[in-house]
């Protein structure tokens, strides 16, 4: 991974967000696996703790989506926020999860 390494809060943090999978999914009723997006990189003081689980799909496989689906790193920023909410919203709603 490239960045600074996470450190012990950090990776506890990661592996939680990890726990609850794709929050796309979740937020749809589905459960699957996440991969952990990093919302404001990965290089800045506290950066591991903006992320959220997104699916393969969610997060980077546009060319093989449905149309119904969009990616985050795949189809742009604009269409994955337009489609489901802000990052930094997902990242609320992840956040209230975990701390439920």
């Amino acid at each position: 991974m490239k960045g600074r390494t996470p450190n012990a809060a950090e990776k506890l943090w990661m592996n939680k967000v990890a726990s609850i999978g794709c929050i796309v999914c979740l937020n749809n009723g589905i459960e699957s696996p996440a991969e952990l997006h990093h919302i404001s990189g990965k290089t800045r003081e506290g950066a591991h703790f903006h992320t959220i689980g997104l699916c393969p799909r969610h997060h980077r496989l546009a060319d093989n989506n449905p149309k119904d689906w969009i990616s985050r790193h795949g189809d742009g920023v604009k269409a994955f926020e337009r489609e489901y909410g802000t990052e930094n919203e997902l990242l609320l709603n992840v956040m209230d999860i975990i701390n439920e």
